[in-house]
């Protein structure tokens, strides 16, 4: 668990992103990323390390927009001076090998850990056209997507 003080980003876009090792996890109901806006609020799930997991060895960048996932809790959170991050893993074996193909091994490696403030961050929310089942695309097709310009907390 990892606890911040982050009141003095109670107005302002938060983030917290990571990388994750992927060492041949099965799909568990604690391989997930839990936030809170205080240390007596309840637990939010923010991420599913399974389903966004990077194939067997390799490494996965993951994004958690912290305001988003307050804003959507029930009752809606705010960040604290007692803010907290859970990451979760569940799994039935060690994660200790290099090659996680040649020996049964489960879990995730965690690393580069950061919570910062964003500043004019834009999302892209959906890639309108082309359609990805498409075929025959050339160089002067059009593209069409959605963006959202996040510049106050939700």
């Amino acid at each position: 668990m990892l606890n911040y003080n982050l009141s003095q980003f109670a107005a302002k876009q938060v983030r917290f992103d990571f990388y994750y090792k992927n060492h041949g996890q099965t799909n568990e109901t604690g391989n997930r990323v839990w936030i809170r806006g205080s240390e007596n609020a309840n637990w939010v799930e923010a991420y599913d390390l399974f389903d966004n997991q990077a194939d067997v060895g390799d490494w996965k960048k993951a994004l958690i927009n912290i305001n988003e996932v307050l804003g959507s809790a029930n009752p809606v959170q705010t960040i604290t001076s007692t803010f907290q991050i859970k990451l979760g893993q569940e799994g039935y074996a060690t994660a200790n090998s290099p090659n996680p193909v040649v020996d049964i091994d489960d879990g995730y490696t965690f690393d580069n850990l950061i919570v910062s403030e964003a500043v004019n961050d834009v999302a892209a929310l959906s890639i309108n056209s082309p359609d990805k089942a498409g075929c025959s695309l050339v160089a002067n097709n059009p593209i069409s997507v959605k963006i959202k310009a996040i510049t106050t907390p939700f």
